[in-house]
């Protein structure tokens, strides 16, 4: 038998002396049966996969048509738009109870931009329409 009672803790040390000790499960018991059922249920890790496809492909083009920005092309579920003016705008959007991140100092990014997540088309049309009001009307 391998490694003394102190290395292998008080919960395997109990079921090792009463066979009949079984241990609440923990929350990371019950994390981990959460994440082996998300993994196994594909059809709902395809849907959001097309999910994320489509609203960021749909944002990224309602953002490339604003003066000022330069939006990368997307490859998760947000987009990195590079504007010289992120702290303004993020400040701008914050005042109307909507979060960006103002990505401006990030270690190895040149650019100054903000970082904006993709969510559902009528949250992605209300910030679409805050960047136009700060965009175009500022």
């Amino acid at each position: 038998e391998s490694g003394s009672i102190e290395t292998r803790g008080p919960k395997r040390y109990q079921a090792s002396v009463n066979p009949d000790f079984a241990p609440e499960p923990s929350v990371n018991a019950l994390a981990e049966a959460a994440a082996v059922a998300s993994i196994e249920d594909t059809a709902h890790s395809a849907a959001t996969v097309a999910f994320v496809e489509r609203e960021s492909r749909w944002l990224h083009t309602q953002l490339a048509e604003l003066p000022g920005l330069r939006v990368s092309a997307p490859t998760a579920n947000f987009l990195f738009a590079e504007t010289a003016r992120s702290t303004p705008l993020r400040d701008f959007a914050e005042s109307r109870h909507t979060l960006i991140r103002d990505c401006r100092g990030w270690p190895g990014l040149e650019a100054t931009g903000v970082r904006v997540a993709v969510r559902r088309r009528w949250e992605n049309e209300i910030l679409v329409q805050l960047f136009r009001e700060f965009l175009c009307e500022s």
